[in-house]
């Protein structure tokens, strides 16, 4: 099964972190700091993408439940957090809505059915996997995604002066052989190429210094939202679609079996009852209303 190339690294990473520091400090570290003010922007942001109540979401790369902690007090949604840290997975689970569910996921693929996700979020995830790692995650989305759904992530690209601190640094790093971890830049182009290959389409870029899309903070990384291409959306049903829909289609069978049954016992009763005594003692009085109006 392929993994990710990196587990051992990260997981030795917070280790290190709940180590040398308090817990909750080290929660917060392990993604990066900032906890509410970055979760806060996160949870803005999908809702601009489109994210309403009642929605199901799968957060790629949970974290420590940055953003699963302030969805949870603007949304009420079926949530799904994925992560390759169990220490990471347990906090986020401890300051999350109790019907929030949390997994451990340490493959290149994703533990749901079928266009059955609404929506995808992906927060500095795809900075710190090589290209491949994230066109594969990519794939998946596209098989899980409904139809009108959306896939939002953050990135890092060349082009944002902003950005350009983190490779610098990680330029340093490698200088001197102290490369703490991966961090991965991707171009516009590449994300259209993938989407075209994938059958997706892109809404919107949002450069990182841009707050303006959700009336908020921006978020620092440069942001894309996708969407299944028209062709994506007509495509054959899979056998687990075809599986659910069977399903579906029995259940509403069987109601409708029942229904005949009960409306055959109701016709015998009539029938019964029109062979009684008092039916047809009763029967020219109801003629008779029926002419009068």
């Amino acid at each position: 099964m392929a993994q990710f190339h990196f587990v051992e690294d990260y997981e030795a990473y917070v280790r290190k972190l709940l180590k040398d520091m308090p817990r909750k400090q080290a929660m917060e570290e392990a993604i990066g700091g900032a906890f509410d003010h970055v979760g806060e922007i996160e949870a803005q942001l999908l809702g601009y993408a489109g994210l309403k109540d009642g929605m199901y979401l799968v957060d790629l790369g949970c974290g420590s439940g940055r953003a699963a902690s302030a969805l949870g007090k603007r949304f009420e949604i079926d949530y799904l957090g994925l992560d390759v840290v169990q220490d990471l997975l347990d906090y986020a689970s401890e300051i999350s809505p109790p019907n929030y569910r949390f997994q451990l996921n340490h493959a290149l693929t994703l533990p749901v059915a079928d266009a059955s996700v609404d929506m995808f979020c992906c927060f500095s995830v795809f900075t710190h996997l090589l290209h491949s790692e994230t066109y594969l995650y990519l794939e998946e989305m596209a098989r899980a995604l409904t139809p009108d759904g959306r896939i939002v992530f953050s990135f890092l690209e060349f082009l944002q002066p902003g950005h350009w601190a983190v490779f610098n640094g990680t330029v340093e790093g490698q200088r001197t052989s102290q490369v703490p971890h991966l961090n991965m830049f991707i171009e516009r182009g590449a994300i259209e190429a993938w989407c075209k290959r994938l059958g997706l389409e892109i809404v919107r870029f949002v450069d990182g210094t841009d707050g303006s899309p959700w009336g908020g903070a921006p978020l620092g990384q440069s942001i894309a939202i996708l969407a299944l291409g028209e062709k994506r959306k007509a495509r054959p049903f899979s056998p687990a679609e075809h599986d659910r829909l069977r399903a579906q289609l029995a259940t509403k069978t069987q109601a409708i079996e029942s229904m005949a049954t009960e409306l055959d016992l109701a016709r015998a009763e009539i029938d019964v009852l029109k062979q009684s005594r008092s039916w047809r003692v009763t029967a020219p009085l109801r003629a008779l209303r029926r002419v009068l109006g």
